[in-house]
């Protein structure tokens, strides 16, 4: 189950990091200076370079995950915590509203999957490394 787990942190994160970058690339390429995405902490102004920034961090983090033999996985680790402090605190500190019940229980699904998916990169992190063949 746990190694189950770990795939799906590595999944999440993955689609995570390309849908991060693809977004901050299109805001970025519009020639639009300002984004307004209120569930990240960033000025409206960054809100594309922040993303781009994130996209990669996230890919780099799955990278360097499925690489068991080297690399720090425990980045990926703190890249979902990271994930989910921020969705935590657009709920209770952000100036985040919601569209109805219908954004609230999204955003519970979005909480969810990053809860899993942080739980997920701890299995993944605790697994034994493999030791090389030569």
């Amino acid at each position: 189950m746990s190694r189950l787990l770990g795939y799906f942190s590595i999944v999440v994160n993955l689609l995570l990091g390309i849908f991060c970058l693809g977004l901050g690339l299109v805001g970025l390429l519009s020639g639009h200076d300002e984004m307004d995405i209120t569930l990240l902490p960033v000025d409206p102004g960054m809100v594309a370079t922040a993303l781009v920034c994130s996209g990669m961090i996230a890919l780099a983090t799955v990278l360097m995950a499925l690489r068991r033999n080297s690399g720090p996985r425990s980045l990926l680790v703190l890249w979902s915590f990271s994930v989910v402090a921020i969705l935590i605190a657009a709920f209770f500190c952000g100036s985040h509203k919601f569209a109805g019940m219908e954004g609230l229980e999204m955003y519970g699904v979005f909480l969810a999957v990053a809860i899993l998916s942080l739980l997920g990169s701890w299995s993944h992190f605790r697994q034994p490394r493999r030791r090389s063949s030569y």
